[in-house]
Parts: structure tokens; C-alpha cells; sequence
């Protein structure tokens, strides 16, 4: 979880000097004041909530209004996945039909995560397991075209625009 977490918050930070909106981050709660009251979401009180809160933690950064969900559910059954899912409406902030903000969003993702391959479609069409859960990948949701790429560099190819989620999922060992 440690490892996790630590790629989490390194992300967070990576963001956060790009987009000063995005520079604090604290664990979500019922109303913008209660958030405002909790911690800035540091790597050892992450990891001290997803133990806490059985592999599932809730990050906000409350200036750019850009949530962060990891749910370890997975990581806890199979010891090598978990997926990190984040979502929100930065305007001010990010174009959203910005390639070049797409682009450098992803290689940040990518650099980060160091994902096994990279899925490049609608966020609900990742790859699945029989069973319904997703595989180890990146999801970056461009458009409404979808493939699979072995790596970053021919992923990149055709990805053009961004959504409102990144959907991450990365094996542990590599």
C-alpha cells in the first residue's frame, strides 16, 4: 500500500505544479468546510486511511474542484492491481479539447504509473476480465474510439482529447 501511495500523491504533486489550483489536496468529507478541517493528504495519512477504510480512500483538491478515489479491493483480492480513478471539471484550468494538455496529462500518468499496456477509449470500455473487472491498464478516455496499445509512445498516436476521468490500474510487479 506504501508503494501506492506514494505514486498517488507523487501524481497529486506532479498536478499540483502544473495547475496551482491543484497544489492541496485533503481527504473528502460532507461539506466543503469539513474538508477544508482534514489533513493535507500526505503519503503516510493516505496509507493510515486505506487501512483504515479497508483499501478505499477519497481525495479532493477543494481551488480546482478535481476528485481522487483509490480502491484497493482489487489490489487486497489478486496483490496486483488497484485502480485510481480521477475525475472533475477544471474549465478554468484544463481545456478539455487541448491536445497538448491531453498529451502531457497521459505521459505524467504513464511516467507515474508505469502501466503495462494503454487502452485509449470511453473510460467505461476498459479491459475486462470475465468476471467484470478491469485488467491491469491505463484507461485514458479520448473520443469514442477504442484500442489497446503495448506502450505510451504508439498510444499516443491517437489520443486528441481528454474527459472528465483518467481511470488508472497498474500491476505491482512489473
Amino acid at each position: 500500500m506504501e508503494e501506492i501511495a506514494a505514486r498517488v500523491v507523487a501524481w497529486c504533486n506532479q498536478v499540483g505544479s502544473l495547475y496551482p489550483e491543484l497544489s492541496e489536496w485533503r481527504f473528502t468529507a460532507d461539506s466543503k468546510r469539513a474538508v477544508l478541517a482534514t489533513p493535507v493528504a500526505i503519503e503516510q495519512e493516505l496509507v493510515r486511511r486505506l487501512v483504515a477504510e479497508g483499501g478505499f480512500a477519497s481525495i479532493w483538491a477543494p481551488r480546482g474542484d478535481l476528485n481522487v478515489h483509490l480502491d484497493l479491493d482489487t489490489y487486497a483480492e489478486r496483490e496486483d492491481l488497484f485502480r485510481f480513478v480521477a475525475m472533475g471539471s477544471l474549465p478554468g484550468v484544463v481545456d478539455e479539447d487541448d491536445e497538448d494538455v491531453a498529451m502531457m496529462m497521459a505521459e505524467m500518468a504513464c511516467r507515474i504509473f508505469s502501466p503495462e499496456y494503454v487502452n485509449c477509449g470511453r473510460a467505461d470500455l476498459g479491459p475486462r476480465l470475465l468476471d467484470g473487472s478491469i485488467l491491469s491498464a491505463v484507461n485514458y478516455a479520448p473520443r469514442d474510439a477504442y484500442d489497446s496499445y503495448p506502450d505510451f509512445v504508439r498510444a499516443a498516436r491517437v489520443i486528441r482529447t481528454t474527459a472528465e476521468g483518467v481511470f488508472f490500474a497498474r500491476p505491482d510487479n512489473d
